[in-house]
């Protein structure tokens, strides 16, 4: 193999793991929203429940 297909492969794997990459970090950033959303709307439902049935909230 000559220098320049040698440097061709090289370059060819190197964008393949910066691809692979931005994928998983593409992934955790969704499921950092997804938590985000999550935990939103947990904190609305709880503070409904404290509202409505005089609870005392267990996170203070």
């Amino acid at each position: 193999m000559d220098e320049d297909a040698a440097l061709e492969l090289f370059i060819m794997a190197a964008h393949q793991r910066q691809r692979h990459a931005v994928a998983e970090a593409d992934i955790m950033l969704s499921n950092i929203t997804q938590t985000r959303r999550i935990i939103a709307e947990s904190r609305k439902l709880q503070q409904r429940v404290v509202e409505n049935t005089g609870a005392i909230r267990l996170d203070r």
